[in-house]
């Protein structure tokens, strides 16, 4: 599965291959996209405490430091 961060990083980091691809194969970029948009989803409705608890992680670690 694909991790939409890391597709977001890796379009910052290179766009022109991101978009190539898409290009090349949209159907399986957006296919990857709803199975991990699901596969959150499902996660969030099995166990919405560990999903907000990583989800309060992620973003304490990736704001600035005051």
């Amino acid at each position: 599965m694909v991790n939409p961060l890391s597709v977001l990083r890796a379009f910052v980091v290179n766009p022109l291959s991101v978009l190539r691809a898409f290009v090349v194969n949209p159907l399986s970029v957006l296919r990857a996209f709803v199975v991990n948009s699901l596969s959150v989803l499902r996660a969030f409705v099995v166990n919405p405490l560990s999903v907000l608890r990583a989800f309060v992680v992620q973003s304490y670690l990736l704001s600035p430091v005051p």
